[in-house]
């Protein structure tokens, strides 16, 4: 992914989970507008996660 693509999401949620973790860390979810645009950038994670079923 180039640094300037951008997504098309329909949402994006910022977590500031640093309290809970006890040092700086944040949490970014994105919700992607079509399964096409998940297929484009992260096949790899679904890949793996059906493979984790065999």
């Amino acid at each position: 992914m180039d640094a300037n693509e951008k997504l098309d999401c329909t949402s994006v949620i910022i977590e500031d989970c640093s309290e809970e973790i006890g040092e700086q860390e944040i949490q970014v979810t994105a919700q992607l507008s079509s399964s096409v645009e998940y297929e484009k950038y992260f096949s790899h994670h679904r890949k793996t996660y059906d493979a984790s079923f065999k």
